[in-house]
């Protein structure tokens, strides 16, 4: 649910991007009110699809060595901190996009 949340805000920042003159989602034989419930059905109907999947990122490791003389050296190993992230989250908005325009939206420049 909370990457449904995250896609609500993605799609709801590209429509007030859109309405300064940006992208948006438009079909002109259809109102407000209908993108907005058509939004909300594709967005969940996509949640539905590809749930969030968070993973563990590759760990990043710092090496740090100093130079001891005489050809050796004395190195320490650090792990940065590890990330998650969904991996499905292309995925749902692939198929958010896909059920708009299934519904006769188009994603374009807004006039």
């Amino acid at each position: 649910m909370f990457s449904s949340l995250k896609i609500s805000a993605f799609v709801g920042l590209i429509v007030l991007l859109a309405s300064c003159g940006g992208m948006g989602w438009s079909n002109p034989s259809k109102t407000a009110s209908e993108f907005y419930g058509e939004k909300y059905e594709c967005e969940q109907n996509a949640a539905r699809m590809y749930p969030p999947q968070n993973v563990n990122a590759q760990p990043t490791y710092n090496i740090n060595c100093q130079n001891l003389g005489g050809g050796s050296a004395s190195c320490t190993t650090t792990t940065a901190q590890v990330s998650q992230y969904d991996i499905n989250v292309n995925n749902r908005l692939i198929a958010f996009s896909s059920c708009m325009q299934a519904r006769g939206w188009k994603w374009n420049w807004k006039q």
